[in-house]
């Protein structure tokens, strides 16, 4: 059986290039820590959100101390980023004008009420959480068995 380490790191490894592959079918604006941001900022933070990703993916795989606190803070950026996202007053119209750039056909017309993205925000928010407590619960456990690091070594 996997450790729930493993899982996670298997996880991150799968998901960082399907993310990248999210830009040859849609190309939204970047929503970050409230603010929306136009052109190729939102590719280069998806690029940078993925090498991360897979870097720390790998770490963990490798039981490297660096890959553990890599993805820990990468969680913790998520958490933060939502979490602003979400309280921000103005989330309404920012959902609505990421709709409006969507090149998914009737995506503008707002059938789905924007609190309804507000929920699945909310539950993306959970994963991340869930990632997170995975790992800081498995933390003393990960560090008794990981790799050291060589470039610590005198």
């Amino acid at each position: 059986m996997q450790s729930p380490r493993a899982i996670v790191a298997w996880f991150l490894i799968v998901s960082a290039p399907l993310s990248i592959g999210v830009l040859y079918f849609q190309h939204f604006p970047l929503l970050l820590l409230g603010h929306i941001y136009h052109g190729p900022s939102g590719v280069v933070f998806l690029f940078a959100s993925a090498a991360i990703c897979l870097a720390g993916g790998i770490g963990l795989l490798q039981l490297k101390p660096w890959g553990f606190w890599l993805i820990v803070s990468w969680q913790v950026f998520g958490l933060l980023n939502g979490t602003v996202s979400l309280l921000s007053p103005n989330y309404d119209s920012l959902m609505k004008e990421m709709l409006a750039t969507s090149p998914f056909p009737h995506s503008q017309d707002y059938s789905v009420p924007v609190q309804s993205y507000r929920t699945f925000a909310f539950l993306g928010l959970g994963f991340v959480a869930i990632v997170l407590i995975i790992l800081l619960s498995y933390h003393s456990r990960f560090l008794a068995v990981s790799s050291p690091d060589p470039a610590n070594h005198s």
